[in-house]
């Protein structure tokens, strides 16, 4: 009878030619404790040991159907077998590529969308899951400087175009580049050429945010517009106001009509244009329904009254017609104040005369 070697046990199971008892799952999954405190016949025993060595001999069939594709025997001493046998196999699967993989995605910041990259027939373009990305650009694509511009070379380093230094702008310059210099034509404001202004009127010229000229023409300058001090010694005034124009040419403040009610019981305020003094004019008449007797006048009340004082009255009697026998005068009664002035009726000769009005002028400030 020959010994048992390693790999037999491979070949075939344990008791593959003796009795074997059926054993249900239920039996299988209890073990041993499915027969009790019996001990177990030969044929359960064979049972689960020939269950053990038909999954054995499967599993080592699957092996060595592996090994022996790629060509490699197995051995007792050898555990590696296996693994060169699946190695060859890709080795041989990369070999039959004709090139060499690239993983995609997986990298640092990398999804896991799916990358195209083909031929268009003019260009090798990329693609992202729908998204075309466009062709690539390769380091001996030459970029060249256009017209007014410098720098420029290939795409294996960093590139710099720069603008050319301009050229000189003049009024007859033009859109224009060329070599490493430009140039540019200035737009038309709606000015025309030509000179402004003459003896009499000065150049009026308009300009925009940007600076330029949009309109031109000649204005008549007067004195109102004049807003600058124009020197005593350059034949002016020197100063910004009468005051103080009169003040600088030696003269005296002047007077000014600042306010006036002319009517027949009126008034004139006169100021000084510094409004430092002022003078009021009052005037009236005094003209009774019926003539007067002799005795206490017409209390007389200004137009305006005086803000101060009344300085003097003068009255002027009237008289209806031309009668040689009336004498009848009018005299002020005491000091005129500032609101009104009082009167007395004198009749040195006919007493019985009637007294017919007045006219009458006061003065004050």
């Amino acid at each position: 009878m020959a010994d048992m070697t390693f790999f037999d046990g491979f070949s075939f199971t344990w008791a593959s030619e003796g009795p074997v008892a059926k054993l249900s799952q239920e039996a299988y999954k209890v073990g041993w404790n499915f027969v009790g405190n019996t001990p177990p016949a030969v044929e359960q025993f064979n049972a689960v040991h020939s269950m053990d060595g038909q999954r054995q001999r499967w599993l080592f069939g699957q092996i060595k159907a592996v090994t022996d594709q790629a060509g490699l025997p197995l051995s007792a001493a050898a555990t590696d077998t296996l693994w060169l046998s699946i190695k060859q196999k890709l080795d041989l699967k990369q070999d039959g590529l004709g090139f060499t993989p690239v993983q995609q995605g997986g990298g640092a910041g990398q999804g896991g969308n799916k990358v195209h990259i083909g031929w268009s027939g003019g260009s090798l373009t990329a693609q992202v899951d729908a998204n075309s990305l466009g062709s690539f650009v390769f380091a001996g694509r030459q970029i060249t400087a256009g017209a007014g511009l410098t720098g420029g070379g290939t795409l294996d380093g960093d590139r710099v175009i720069s603008m050319g230094t301009p050229s000189t702008i003049s009024s007859s310059s033009s859109n224009a580049a060329g070599g490493a210099s430009h140039t540019h034509e200035l737009s038309a404001t709606g000015v025309n050429a030509g000179a402004y202004g003459t003896k009499s009127q000065i150049p009026r010229v308009t300009f925009d945010s940007k600076g330029r000229a949009t309109s031109a023409g000649t204005e008549k300058v007067s004195v109102a517009d004049v807003q600058d001090v124009l020197p005593v010694g350059n034949g002016g005034t020197g100063g910004t106001n009468g005051p103080e124009a009169r003040a600088n040419l030696g003269m005296a403040a002047m007077l000014r009509l600042a306010a006036a009610s002319l009517q027949e019981n009126g008034y004139a305020r006169l100021q000084t244009d510094d409004g430092q003094q002022q003078l009021i004019l009052q005037w009236g008449r005094y003209i009774p329904s019926s003539g007067m007797n002799e005795g206490p006048g017409p209390t007389v009340a200004f137009p305006t009254p005086f803000p101060n004082a009344c300085f003097s009255v003068v009255c002027m009697e009237r008289i209806g017609s031309a009668n040689a026998g009336i004498d009848a005068f009018v005299q002020l009664l005491g000091v005129p104040s500032a609101s009104q002035f009082q009167t007395y009726i004198q009749k040195p000769g006919d007493a019985s005369a009637n007294w017919s009005g007045m006219f009458w002028l006061a003065i004050g400030n």
